[in-house]
């Protein structure tokens, strides 16, 4: 992990705190005017680790969406302050119930590798795409799959509310499901060999080959997907062409830099 360090800026965070976890306080939207007149860019991002998009240690984290809410914070001309967020099962206060329910807080955007989509598009703004992925399967070589049907009857781990989880019980429908509330949860299940193999977005499961020789991943796309920041439905129009005018601007040279 040390090596993703270099050459990036420590974020510290400030939690919020809502009885014993973190959580998105109420509030509404923030204007483009206003943030630049409070002088800070509140962004939320996932709470776990997840590949080079945000890795956490000792309450900081940098990684490839750090580096992009720097910049839009930069381009806004403001600071920067990152609020860690569970991702969660579609309750308030997490990433997934944003979308789910419609409820935002403190934050101004999120960015925590979440595909852009129909059904949550109906409750939320995406901005332009700033990851192009899909999702895959990681297994060890020693099980010689070459396909889907050969984990039939093997028990495949995902995270829960996910794109994952709807590849697995789609795409891999005579796998055994095993649902988890985290990434690492499901990896972690993974390693320690108490499930055959783990769904997950493709450069994770690059990464992790790359780290690992006994992985391997399955030779095909199970989905294409397309990650974008997300915003509030009625999200001021000025700060979402911010957000998109950065992300056009610095995607690739993102891409380049965690992922090259």
């Amino acid at each position: 992990m040390g090596r993703w360090f270099r050459g990036t800026i420590w974020v510290f965070c400030t939690l919020v705190f809502l009885g014993t976890g973190t959580s998105l306080a109420a509030g509404a939207p923030r204007s483009l005017q206003e943030i630049r007149a409070q002088g800070e860019l509140v962004v939320g991002i996932e709470d776990d680790t997840w590949g080079r998009f945000h890795i956490w240690e000792h309450g900081t984290v940098v990684g490839l969406e750090v580096d992009l809410a720097e910049r839009i914070a930069a381009a806004a001309g403001v600071r920067l302050r990152v609020l860690p967020v569970p991702w969660g099962n579609g309750e308030a206060g997490t990433i997934s119930g944003t979308w789910a329910s419609g409820a935002w807080g403190d934050v101004d955007l999120l960015l925590a590798g979440i595909t852009v989509d129909a059904e949550r598009a109906q409750m939320v703004t995406f901005s332009e795409w700033y990851f192009s992925a899909g999702q895959t399967v990681l297994f060890r070589k020693a099980l010689g799959a070459r396909t889907t049907e050969d984990l039939a009857g093997r028990r495949v781990a995902f995270q829960g509310a996910t794109t994952s989880e709807a590849v697995v019980r789609k795409a891999m429908a005579r796998s055994i499901p095993v649902p988890f509330n985290t990434w690492s949860g499901s990896f972690s299940a993974f390693e320690s060999g108490d499930v055959d193999a783990v769904v997950v977005d493709s450069p994770l499961a690059i990464q992790k080959v790359r780290e690992n020789g006994d992985f391997q991943v399955l030779g095909v796309l199970l989905s294409r997907e397309r990650y974008g920041a997300v915003l509030p439905k009625d999200v001021d129009p000025e700060f979402k062409k911010l957000v998109d005018q950065v992300i056009r601007q610095v995607r690739e040279e993102l891409f380049r830099k965690w992922f090259s």
